[in-house]
């Protein structure tokens, strides 16, 4: 794995930098190919002077430091947290580095504008320092720096965040904690031996994928209109299967869940060109996305299928014998 660390503090020698390179000391543990950076000896203008930073003239450290992150899978972002956020020369980088063009396209064509993700292959985490208890920071002031940087910028370029660490109060902190604290880098770093994903993150991201992948804004319309016939079949006998109904149930959402991920797998040409995908229309762009493979809609379709057979074979046998109140 590339992994580039990113040191954003403009003070080299800070405890942002020992963080920094007790990262780096358990990524190459881990066996990860690993680079620095260091915004604060980049020579550059951080203020964008015209009216778009393609226009102006950039610099060769900031031409160096967008092949670093071309060449970077990972990305570690070192700071401290100063009035709720970066500091300033670590938004200049941002502000110079991530143009149109390197981390993003828009456009305004067809239906609509919106823009397009660049750097949407690599991975992010950052490491962030602060002179409060990151409970304070997290829940009280709601962690705008954390989220600027994960959602406002690298979200923006199609960078997704896999992990924040919030270390604190360093001013007021013992040299044992700020130890246990450079003991936490070198362990996030050699963590990468399983990947920039935590084990929970990886359940979690495989979850949201599959529920993304299954469209379940669809199921409701099926679900009324099964019920609605189930309790019309019970005409004036007063009796209602409980167990055929349910039964039922989980064969009409299995049958559909394979016919939404057949849809998925043999639309893939199509929704590859729609640029306005949405909730309805498009599919869940997840082979698109590059979120799940062919071969996991395969293994989905078939899954369901068998749910769908054995729970028919089951409401067919519950409806067929006693009904159940």
């Amino acid at each position: 794995m590339n992994v580039l660390i990113v040191l954003g503090h403009p003070r080299t020698d800070s405890f942002c930098g020992a963080l920094a390179e007790a990262y780096h000391d358990g990524a190459l543990e881990a066996g990860a190919d690993v680079r620095e950076l260091a915004v604060a000896d980049l020579e550059f203008d951080p203020d964008v002077h015209a009216a778009s930073p393609t226009d102006q003239r950039m610099e060769p450290d900031l031409r160096e430091a967008q092949d670093l992150i071309r060449w970077a899978e990972h990305l570690v972002f070192v700071y401290p947290n100063w009035w709720g956020t970066m500091p300033a020369r670590l938004k200049g980088f941002f502000d110079r580095v991530f143009t149109p063009g390197f981390a993003f396209l828009e456009y305004d064509e067809g239906e609509g504008a919106g823009h397009e993700e660049l750097l949407d292959d690599k991975t992010a985490e950052l490491l962030v320092t602060m002179d409060m208890p990151p409970w304070v920071y997290r829940w009280i002031y709601r962690q705008p720096g954390n989220n600027a940087v994960k959602r406002a910028t690298l979200g923006y370029a199609g960078i997704r965040t896999t992990r924040i660490t919030n270390l604190g109060p360093v001013e007021s902190s013992t040299p044992e904690e700020r130890e246990r604290w450079l003991e936490t880098a070198t362990r996030l770093g050699g963590s990468l031996a399983d990947g920039p994903d935590t084990r929970s993150a990886r359940l979690r991201r495989t979850v949201t994928v599959w529920l993304k992948a299954l469209r379940l804004q669809f199921y409701p319309m099926s679900w009324v209109a099964y019920t609605v016939g189930a309790l019309a079949a019970t005409g004036s006998s007063d009796v209602f299967s409980s167990a055929a109904y349910w039964l039922g149930f989980a064969f009409l959402f299995f049958l559909e869940a394979a016919t939404v991920l057949s849809n998925e797998y043999y639309d893939f040409p199509t929704d590859r060109e729609n640029a306005f995908a949405g909730p309805f229309t498009g599919g869940s762009q997840v082979l698109v996305d590059g979120e799940l493979e062919f071969d996991d809609l395969r293994r989905g379709i078939g899954v369901a299928l068998l749910l769908a057979v054995a729970f028919g074979v089951g409401a067919l046998a519950v409806g067929s014998g006693s009904p159940v109140a």
